[in-house]
Parts: structure tokens; sequence; C-alpha cells
């Protein structure tokens, strides 16, 4: 079976391997990208972290529990509780809140 297989490629004609190759050429180079993509593990895992990082950036205003520029010297050098998840820094301000906006950058 495997000499017939050889044979089936030896009498294989330009034509058709000009069909085959423009077959090829027809996916997009994106539709590939993204073929190979979903195929990598890793790289999905690592896509989806970005695409959250990215929403945390864009929905800062929403999702920041406080202003992170609000001074509150009463509150400053706090361990993290339930009020300040991460604490607050020796300014008082939220630990949290400013990382959420520091995804911005």
């Amino acid at each position: 079976m495997g000499a017939h297989a050889v044979a089936n490629l030896d009498n294989v004609t330009g034509d058709e391997t000009a069909v085959a190759d423009l077959a090829r050429r027809r996916q997009s180079f994106f539709s590939d990208a993204w073929q190979r993509l979903k195929r990598n593990k890793l790289a999905m895992i690592g896509l989806v972290i970005i695409v959250l990082l990215f929403l945390v950036a864009i929905l800062a205003d929403v999702v920041a529990p406080y202003d992170p520029l609000k001074q509150n010297l009463r509150a400053s050098h706090m361990p993290p509780s339930a009020e300040h998840l991460l604490g607050t820094d020796r300014h008082g301000r939220d630990v949290l809140s400013r990382l959420i906006y520091g995804t911005r950058i």
C-alpha cells in the first residue's frame, strides 16, 4: 500500500499541485493565525489574560473601588482588609485602585 501511495504522488501533475497551493493560499493570514493559535493551549491562556487586562483598563472607572488619587492620611499603611483588598500606601491611597488604573499605561 505504501508503494501505491508513492506512485500516486508521482502521477500528480503541475496543475493539481497549483490548485492545492491556491486552496491553501485562500485561507487568509488572520484565519491561519487564528487556527494555529487555537491549537496552542498556552497561547490561548495568554490571549485570555491579555483580553482581561485590556477590559480592566477600559473599564477602570467602573471596576476600581476607589479614586486612585484620593489621599486619606488616616488610612495610610493599612494592611489588606475587606475594605482595601490590597491595603493602602503611605498616603492612604487604595493600592488595588492604583493597580487597576495602572493597566491603562
